[in-house]
C-alpha cells in the first residue's frame, strides 16, 4: 500500500486594483446626489432629520463589519 502525501499551499495574497475607479464612482454618486438635493432645495431637512443619517450610517457599518448583513 502506497503513503499520500498532501501538500497544503498557503493562498496567494488577492491583486490589488487602483483605487482610482471607486474614488471616481464616489465622486459621481456625491456630485449627483448634492445637485439633486441643490435642485430640490431639501438642504433645510438635515436638522430635523438628522438621526436618519445616522441611523442608516450605523446600520450599514454593521451590516459590513459583521455577518448578519450577508445574505
Amino acid at each position: 500500500m502506497t503513503e499520500t502525501a498532501i501538500t497544503i499551499k498557503s493562498p496567494t495574497p488577492a491583486a490589488r486594483g487602483s483605487l482610482l475607479p471607486h474614488l471616481a464612482i464616489i465622486a459621481v454618486v456625491w456630485t449627483v446626489w448634492a445637485v439633486l438635493m441643490e435642485h430640490g432645495d431639501r438642504w433645510q431637512l438635515f436638522p430635523e432629520y438628522w438621526f436618519m443619517s445616522a441611523t442608516m450610517a450605523l446600520g450599514s457599518f454593521i451590516a459590513g463589519a459583521t455577518s448578519e448583513g450577508g445574505g
